[in-house]
Formats: C-alpha cells, structure tokens, sequence
C-alpha cells in the first residue's frame, strides 16, 4: 500500500472514529495548523490535518454541528450532535 493511500485510510479510520464517539454522545475535535512534537504521531497529526477542510465537511454534511476557535494561524473545530427539545 502506497503512502497515498495510507493516508486515505487515516482519514477515513478518523473520520469513522469521530461519528462513533458522536454517536456515543461525545465530542469529536478536528484540528488544522498545529506542529507536532512527538515523530511518531508527526504523520498521522500531518495527514489529519492536510484533509482537516474534507473532515468538516463530511461532518457537516451528516448534521453534526460545531463551534470553532481559529486564531494564529491555528484552527480547532470542537463537533457534537444537536440537541433535539
């Protein structure tokens, strides 16, 4: 398996993990414009990160909702699921 590839699996591994904790009732974060200190987690944190816009997307599109806080060069969406009264 190529490193394209790889990486698609990520996404989808990540994506498919933060609709389980949704579901579950919890929040799920995704983030974009971090540096990464720890070399394992580097690529795993650049891959995420590199399809962070795609992830928010496929997020919203399920009707997830989200607040962000995006500040210096940093973003950070923070999604859960609505609340229905």
């Amino acid at each position: 398996m190529g490193q394209v590839e790889k990486g698609i699996e990520l996404v989808k591994s990540y994506v498919d993990r933060c609709i389980a904790n949704l579901e579950k009732g919890e929040y799920a974060y995704v983030c974009d414009g971090y540096s990464g200190n720890n070399r394992e987690d580097s690529m795993y944190n650049t891959v995420i990160q590199s399809y962070s816009n795609k992830i928010v997307s496929k997020l919203t599109s399920l009707k997830y909702k989200y607040t962000t806080n995006h500040g210096h060069g940093c973003k950070d969406w923070k999604f859960y699921k609505d609340i229905e009264l």
